[in-house]
């Protein structure tokens, strides 16, 4: 949601996304199930979204948004800052870690 939305503002100044399915086909088609025909998808949306400073947080071990579905967003956005947190799942451990992960992203700017 937060990539889509800043693709259609001209006033974000920086896009943090948090284990974030940002290809929504890639992620539906890992997990298999049925395609979010209806929906917009991020990856889509990478050509407005170059101008924006953007840090992706991954957690290795999540298993409900694998790292490699951000593959084609993540071409489309070479400036981006990928962060991977090996130990890291879906839910484990970003609100522990977020004060040193705030710092590593474009909101320490």
């Amino acid at each position: 949601m937060a990539a889509l939305l800043a693709a259609r503002r001209s006033d974000v100044s920086c896009l943090v996304t948090i284990a974030a399915p940002l290809d929504t086909t890639a992620w539906t088609e890992a997990l298999h199930v049925s395609p979010l025909s209806l929906s917009l998808n991020p990856a889509d949306q990478t050509g407005a979204l170059t101008r924006v400073p953007q840090t992706h947080f991954r957690g290795l071990q999540d298993k409900l948004v694998p790292a490699s579905t951000t593959a084609r967003f993540l071409k489309g956005v070479p400036g981006a800052t990928v962060i991977d947190k090996e130990k890291f799942d879906h839910n484990c451990c970003w609100l522990d870690d977020w004060k040193d992960l705030r710092r590593a992203s474009c909101l320490a700017q």
